[in-house]
């Protein structure tokens, strides 16, 4: 009798468990869906904006704010097409901002007018977060910064003009 009431109980006790364990899966489950539903896509247009200074040692910092994704990789460039200057680096969005380490020389940039340009790269190299909110080719992306890339897919595009220098120093 004692065997009889011991085995049922063992019985009892592991279909309880196995239910509390389905409990959990479930919930569980709904958590996940409900992680997965939460990301959202980008329903407001595209944007960008930032600021340039020339900092002691004469090389340019560029850093702003945008409502792309956080973890969205970004490529700053400083470009003087004039005298055939270049100068570029990365930057990730994190809490709406963003900063490239200062560009140009260790002697710093000459004075002249300059054009920096901020882009994102297609969507297909960002991280799959930045893709779930932007869409895998962009098309989530809207607004007049917003680009038909040459690679595919969209890209958004800011750039402004920034002068290092005085008038005079630019003509000498």
């Amino acid at each position: 009798m004692k065997k009889a009431f011991l085995i049922t109980l063992i019985l009892s006790l592991g279909l309880i468990g196995a239910g509390c364990s389905d409990k959990e899966n479930r919930s569980d489950q709904r958590n996940n869906q409900t992680q997965v539903s939460s990301v959202k896509k980008m329903t407001e247009d595209a944007r960008l904006s930032a600021l340039a200074t020339t900092i002691d040692n004469g090389r340019v910092l560029v850093s702003g704010t945008t409502n792309l994704p956080d973890k969205t990789e970004l490529l700053i460039s400083l470009t003087n097409e004039a005298i055939g200057f270049d100068a570029q680096d990365k930057s990730i969005v994190i809490n709406g901002k963003f900063s490239a380490d200062p560009l140009g020389p260790m002697s710093g940039v000459v004075a002249g007018n300059y054009i920096i340009e901020i882009m994102m790269p297609v969507p297909s190299v960002q991280s799959d977060s930045v893709q779930s909110i932007v869409g895998n080719e962009g098309q989530y992306l809207s607004g007049p910064l917003v680009k038909d890339s040459s690679m595919g897919g969209k890209t958004v595009e800011y750039s402004f003009s920034y002068t290092v220098g005085s008038k005079e120093s630019i003509r000498q």
